[in-house]
């Protein structure tokens, strides 16, 4: 058993605290996530007029899971989040990122007059290079596929 003036043990207290920090930011920036894309849901299932009971039916999920989602509480599977589009008529990148750009026209206007934040979305995270530097997204997805030129 180690001391606790040890520095190995000083040491590992510390990588703990480091590693208990970081992790704590994670899950607020994932909540702050699920609150924007819980949001977003909520609007867009307003200007369809839709309400969480209609939607989880035609969703094949429980009322509760719907409220959930808005509420920022939890976040829809991959299937769910096809589903939800679908009978909203929108894309996952509004959802997801706030982008009114691939909406029917229309639609994303009456977004963005109710809601002028959608105007400017937030940045969607982009690749990272070998040194671990943004890559500019045309060339993002060759990097990934290993047939950029170095």
């Amino acid at each position: 058993m180690r001391k606790p003036s040890d520095p190995a043990a000083r040491y590992l207290r510390a990588q703990d605290a480091a590693a208990l920090a970081a992790a704590a930011e994670q899950r607020k920036r994932q909540k702050q996530q699920a609150l924007r894309f819980g949001m977003r849901l909520r609007w867009a299932r307003e200007i369809a007029s839709v309400t969480p009971t209609q939607l989880g039916a035609a969703t094949g999920v429980d009322t509760s899971l719907i409220r959930h989602i808005e509420l920022g509480d939890r976040l829809p599977s991959l299937h769910l989040l096809v589903g939800l589009c679908e009978v909203l008529q929108i894309t996952p990148n509004y959802l997801l990122y706030g982008e009114v750009e691939t909406l029917p026209r229309a639609l994303a206007n009456t977004l963005v007059a109710l809601h002028p934040e959608l105007a400017r979305p937030a940045p969607r995270p982009r690749g990272l290079g070998k040194r671990g530097k943004a890559v500019p997204a045309p060339f993002a997805a060759a990097t990934k596929l290993g047939i950029a030129s170095s």
